[in-house]
């Protein structure tokens, strides 16, 4: 996913800074309906590029 932080989130406001970071659905489908739906996102990824864990690169701004 990508798009831009403008909102808030613990301690950080956004400035709209670019966000870019992987989300993945897995469905399952039986008989043409979808019985199960897994849902994983790298949260690590964005929380280190709004700035709420500190990373070598943001520790420097």
């Amino acid at each position: 996913m990508s798009g831009h932080f403008t909102s808030y989130f613990q301690s950080r406001t956004g400035t709209g800074q670019p966000v870019d970071f992987i989300a993945t659905d897995i469905l399952r489908v039986q008989d043409g309906k979808i019985t199960d739906h897994s849902h994983l996102e790298d949260n690590l990824t964005l929380l280190k590029q709004i700035g709420i864990i500190a990373t070598a690169q943001n520790q420097r701004s």
